[in-house]
C-alpha cells in the first residue's frame, strides 16, 4: 500500500468478507475494495479493469431457502446435492487423511450444541459426558454425527488390525449416518415446509368436496382447524384468539350473551378482529327490486348487523372480557364470510349489485367462501402446488 497516495488513502473500503470489486487506484495502482451499484441501485456495475471478488465463505447455498443466501436453479440443486453427498474425490492413499478430516468436521458440530455448553470436550471425562448428552438428543444432527464419528473411529481401528472386511462394514454404516446427518442438516426443514404447504392443498380440497355442505358447524370446525385461511381475509397476519368467543352483552339472568364465531388479533399490533361466518349456501341477494337491482338478502344484511353489534358490545365490555389486556379495541376490524359468489352471482346485474353493496360497507369486510378458498389456492400455487377438482 502506498500510504502517501492522496487519492485513495482516505477511502473507506468495503468489507473483505462480502462481495466487492477490486478497483485500481488511478494514482498509485493499489487495488481498492469497493462496491459500485448498478443502474437504479440494482446489482453491480462492473467497468473495465475491475476485479469481482466473491469470498467463498460468503456464499452459503442451502436446500432450505431460509438458511442460505442463494436461490438455486434446478441445475444448482443437483450440483449442491453432489457437493453434499459425494464431496471431493480422493485416492486410496488419502483415506486416512479423509477419515481424520471427517471426524474433525463432526466434532466441530458438537461445539454448536447448546446442551454441551460448559463441557470440556478436550478431556476424557468431558468426552464421555458429551456422548451421554448427545445420545439423549435423539433425532438431532448431533446424534447422527455422534454415530457417524464412532463408526469412522471403528473404521480406523479395523484398518489398523488389517481387518478390511470389518472396516468396509463400518464404513457402510458410517455412510448411512452421514446421509442421515445431511438430511437433518439440509433437507428435513424443507420436507417439513412441504408438509406444511400441503395443508393449503388439503383445505382447498376440503372446499371442493364440501362446497354444498349447509351445516354452519362444519365450516366453523374446518376454519378453526385451518385458522391460517382466515388471515387471507385481510392483508395482515392474524392470530386466532378464540373461536365461539364471548364478546359481552350478558344480563344478570345470563340471557343475551353474544358469542362471535372467531375472535382474532393482528399479529403485529394486537388489534381485535371479529369474523362471523354463515355457510356457502347462505343466500347473498334478495329478489330483483327494479331495473336489474338486487338488494342484499335478509340473511346477509342480518349477519352484517350482527357482527357490528358484537363489535359494539366487545368495545363496551372489554374490561370484563379481556382482563389480561391482550387486545386493542379502539376500532376493531370486522369481517363476514358468507355465500358462494361463483354459484349465486350468475348474472352481470347480480354481480354488479353485490359489488356495489360490498364497496359501500365501511366497517365490514365481506368475503364469500369461494373467494376465501380461491385465495388459499392461489397461495398454494406460489409453492408450485395445485389442487385437483376431484381431490
Amino acid at each position: 500500500m502506498t500510504a502517501e497516495c492522496a487519492k485513495c488513502k482516505d477511502i473507506e473500503e468495503s468489507p473483505a468478507d462480502a462481495p466487492h470489486l477490486l478497483v485500481p487506484c488511478a494514482a498509485c495502482g493499489r487495488a481498492v475494495r469497493t462496491w459500485r451499484a448498478g443502474e437504479h441501485g440494482r446489482g453491480l456495475a462492473i467497468e473495465k479493469g475491475d476485479q469481482v471478488v466473491i469470498p467463498p465463505e460468503w456464499l452459503r447455498p442451502s436446500f432450505d431457502p431460509l438458511k442460505g443466501n442463494t436461490q438455486l436453479s434446478r441445475t444448482g440443486v443437483d450440483w449442491f446435492a453432489r457437493q453434499l453427498f459425494l464431496g471431493d474425490k480422493f485416492e486410496r492413499k488419502d483415506l486416512a487423511a479423509f477419515l481424520e478430516r471427517q471426524r474433525e468436521h463432526l466434532q466441530r458440530i458438537w461445539t454448536t450444541v447448546p446442551e454441551l455448553t460448559g463441557i470440556d470436550l478436550n478431556s476424557d471425562e468431558g468426552q464421555l459426558r458429551a456422548h451421554q448428552v448427545i445420545k439423549g438428543l435423539d433425532g438431532s444432527v448431533a446424534d447422527a454425527a455422534l454415530n457417524e464419528d464412532a463408526l469412522l473411529s471403528a473404521v480406523g481401528d479395523a484398518r489398523a488390525r488389517g481387518d478390511l472386511e470389518q472396516a468396509v462394514l463400518y464404513m457402510a454404516y458410517a455412510e448411512r449416518f452421514r446421509a442421515l446427518r445431511i438430511f437433518r442438516e439440509e433437507i428435513a426443514s424443507v420436507v417439513w415446509m412441504g408438509h406444511s404447504a400441503r395443508r393449503l392443498v388439503n383445505v382447498v380440497a376440503e372446499w371442493n368436496r364440501h362446497r354444498d355442505n349447509k351445516a354452519e358447524e362444519f365450516w366453523q370446525q374446518t376454519l378453526a382447524e385451518n385458522a391460517f385461511v382466515l388471515s387471507q381475509v385481510f392483508a395482515v397476519p392474524l392470530v386466532l384468539v378464540k373461536e365461539k368467543a364471548y364478546v359481552g352483552g350478558m344480563q344478570l339472568d345470563r340471557h343475551d350473551a353474544k358469542y362471535l364465531d372467531f375472535l382474532l388479533a393482528v399479529e403485529s399490533s394486537s388489534d381485535a378482529v371479529l369474523i362471523e361466518i354463515k355457510t356457502p349456501s347462505t343466500t347473498l341477494l334478495g329478489g330483483e327490486y327494479r331495473g336489474g337491482v338486487f338488494p342484499p338478502s335478509s340473511e346477509l344484511s342480518g349477519t352484517i348487523a350482527q357482527v357490528l353489534s358484537y363489535r359494539a358490545t366487545l368495545v363496551a365490555d372489554v374490561d370484563k372480557i379481556d382482563k389480561k389486556r391482550q387486545l386493542n379495541v379502539l376500532s376493531p376490524r370486522c369481517a363476514v364470510i358468507v355465500g358462494d359468489a361463483g354459484r349465486q352471482l350468475d348474472t352481470d346485474d347480480k354481480r354488479r349489485s353485490f359489488e356495489l353493496y360490498r364497496r359501500a360497507l365501511r366497517d365490514v369486510e365481506l368475503v364469500t367462501f369461494d373467494e376465501l378458498f380461491r385465495k388459499a389456492a392461489t397461495l398454494a400455487e406460489v409453492f408450485g402446488l395445485t389442487v385437483s377438482k376431484s381431490a
